[in-house]
């Protein structure tokens, strides 16, 4: 690593002094786990057993990469940390990404697991409009038995995987209704369908050849190299829902009514820890929220869908 000049040019490197700052401030704990990666790595021997392999960063005794060397943390891959609360990225033996969650035992995730198997099933897995995450495993913890973990494909950001174009947008949106509307179908409301919720499977958008690094989105595996993904439209996007902590999953013609005030957008008037609302019309109101917000609001190029907005805003949507 350190007499590898074509990965770590010079520009990678530092000074003496500042290769003595770097080394100090490993030394102090700059760069040492926090608290949910060491949740992970002392479940690095147990996950490695079931073929889920974590990055270096989270194997016991981890010696940081740069440490020895003159190269600078930031472009050494075990520098990336995990953000994620309880969540944590690991390859399969064939070297694909997976998403493995801890789901701890909770009134607000009850039901969490009961409905990604329902949407998970082979039958509900034929319909493309079925926009809900697939759930690829699941197992108990080796000591704890208050909680489950479920494994699922690794996904990107919309934050890092930004929509560009009208065409874009249109089938952004076209699939996420669809996906919307299939789960009103089958009798789930989500309660939490915007923002960090709905994330793009960016592995089409990369050649096949690529081995990129989930922590840092758009990088090769060992983050030397930028890679710029291919337009949308190339590629296939696909979306998904994902995170149904605080879904319901009814049965029958309804109503179904509950209470509560889960949830990141708190903008719907219904939201009531006392009287009882539709969670569907929640779902529709805050999908249209997001969109209207993130898109329509900021973007000049978006007239065809600006007479949206004060019919949203004025509750006529329903």
């Amino acid at each position: 690593m350190q007499d590898d000049y074509k990965r770590y040019p010079p520009w990678r490197r530092g000074r003496p002094e500042q290769v003595s700052k770097w080394a100090k401030e490993t030394l102090d704990g700059y760069y040492a786990l926090n608290d949910e990666e060491i949740f992970w790595r002392d479940l690095q021997p147990f996950l490695l057993k079931r073929g889920y392999k974590l990055r270096p960063r989270l194997t016991p005794g981890w010696t940081p990469s740069w440490l020895g060397t003159d190269i600078r943390p930031m472009f050494c891959e075990d520098h990336w940390m995990s953000f994620l609360p309880w969540v944590v990225d690991a390859r399969l033996a064939d070297d694909t990404v997976v998403a493995i969650k801890w789901i701890p035992d909770a009134e607000h995730t009850v039901h969490e697991l009961e409905i990604m198997r329902f949407l998970s099933s082979d039958e509900l897995r034929k319909d493309p409009r079925n926009r809900a995450v697939p759930l690829l495993d699941t197992f108990a913890h080796p000591t704890n038995p208050h909680g489950v973990f479920i494994v699922i494909p690794w996904l990107g950001s919309l934050h890092d995987f930004s929509v560009k174009f009208v065409n874009e947008l249109v089938d952004f949106m076209l699939q996420t209704f669809d996906g919307v509307a299939f789960l009103h179908e089958h009798g789930v409301a989500h309660r939490d369908c915007t923002g960090p919720n709905i994330m793009i499977d960016f592995k089409t958008l990369y050649p096949p050849s690529i081995r990129w690094h989930p922590q840092r989105p758009g990088y090769n595996d060992d983050t030397t190299q930028y890679i710029d993904p291919c337009r949308r439209w190339r590629g296939n996007a696909r979306y998904y829902i994902i995170d149904f902590g605080i879904s319901s999953r009814f049965e029958g013609p309804g109503p179904h009514l509950v209470t509560g005030t889960f949830g990141r957008d708190q903008g719907p008037p219904e939201l009531s820890d006392h009287v009882p609302y539709d969670l569907f019309k929640i779902d529709v109101f805050i999908l249209a929220n997001f969109f209207l917000d993130r898109y329509v609001s900021v973007s000049p190029s978006m007239p065809f869908l600006s007479g949206c907005r004060q019919t949203h805003r004025g509750s006529e949507i329903f």
